[in-house]
């Protein structure tokens, strides 16, 4: 849920970068993208803006890794295999194929881990917010 106010709140923040009058256009220009396009164009239009202007980008670097990071974190959850748990938490998380053969990848999740996840996701969306006035 959280998630997805955080992918809500970057398509606004997009959409503002089109025009600050509607967000028709945005929203047909990111209609079918992903949330990690959406990422690079963000990180796209920061960078442009930020060398017209002839300032640092390095502030913005923190915010696109957190988005990223936020993408993993969530994927991990919304895929784990939740019926795996074992009695400390470990959940299975994918299956990693290699010329080495097959590797699982486990995840501990406790209520302290995905109330991090759940910071993180916060923290970003207000970076977004008060990066952008």
């Amino acid at each position: 849920m959280y998630f997805n106010g955080l992918e809500d709140h970057l398509n606004s923040t997009l959409c503002e970068w089109f025009t600050d009058r509607t967000d028709q256009t945005g929203l047909v220009i990111m209609g079918t993208m992903t949330y990690s396009s959406k990422v690079t164009l963000f990180k796209r239009l920061c960078d442009d803006f930020h060398n017209t202007m002839a300032i640092s980008t390095a502030g913005y670097q923190q915010i696109i890794n957190d988005l990223q990071e936020c993408a993993r974190l969530r994927n991990m959850v919304v895929h784990a295999n939740w019926e795996s748990m074992n009695e400390v938490g470990y959940t299975f998380v994918k299956l990693k194929i290699s010329k080495y053969g097959l590797k699982q990848k486990h995840m501990q999740f406790t209520k302290d881990s995905l109330l991090i996840i759940l910071e993180l996701i916060m923290k970003t969306r207000n970076d977004i917010y008060y990066e952008r006035l």
